[in-house]
């Protein structure tokens, strides 16, 4: 009785991996991902002391321009908002990507970045 749980056991682990690993590669290789990776790979370019203009050549136009600083979340990322509040921007560069990823550029008085922050869910 006991060889036959553990079989059981043993088959339903595998069966689990198996169906993890088809899942994580039909993600991997998914249009979106590659397209999340490509974007954070340019985000991940920008330096502070940036041109604004840099940073719409590069990313491309904002899908929004906040006079708030917001992430994904706040929770895991309150590191990323005393940075914000600390940082001397006075606008944000907002860019939605994947399921609840914000990408946010801030953006001084002078027009260069003054913050490259990025978190979700």
């Amino acid at each position: 009785m006991k060889n036959a749980i553990g079989i059981s056991l043993l088959v339903l682990g595998v069966i689990v991996a198996i169906m993890y690993h088809g899942i994580v590669n039909y993600i991997e290789h998914s249009p979106e991902y590659k397209e999340v990776q490509a974007f954070e790979k340019l985000f991940n370019s920008l330096s502070l002391g940036d041109s604004e203009e840099k940073v719409k050549r590069v990313l491309g136009e904002a899908d929004r321009i906040e006079t708030e600083f917001r992430l994904g979340q706040k929770e895991g990322f309150e590191n990323s908002y005393a940075r914000a509040e600390n940082s001397n921007s006075v606008r944000y560069l907002v860019y939605f990507k994947g399921i609840d990823i914000v990408y946010s550029v801030g953006i001084n008085q002078a027009g260069n970045v003054s913050l490259v922050e990025s978190g979700g869910t």
